[in-house]
């Protein structure tokens, strides 16, 4: 095969290096997977504390807002990371 020259591949012989690559890349997900410890998705919070017991500063941080003024409410609370 030359340079610029298109290949023009079996259909079979295609499918089967797609099989064996997926079957590969399986098998290298499934012993990474083993090899990563394991953490508990849910703790439950042994201090007793509540989102009420919490204050958080308004959005200018001039004053500290209560999590208490908001109890019976609906709130929505977001909470975003940064990298």
């Amino acid at each position: 095969m030359y340079r610029g020259e298109v290949a023009s591949l079996n259909p079979r012989l295609l499918t089967r290096m797609l099989w064996a690559g997926l079957v590969t890349l399986a098998a290298v997900g499934a012993a990474a997977q083993d090899r990563m410890p394991s953490r508990p998705c849910y703790h439950h919070p042994s201090s007793g504390d509540t989102i009420y017991d919490f204050e958080e500063a308004d959005l200018f941080k001039t004053k500290n807002i209560s999590m208490e003024d908001y109890r019976g409410k609906v709130v929505l609370i977001v909470n975003v990371a940064t990298y």
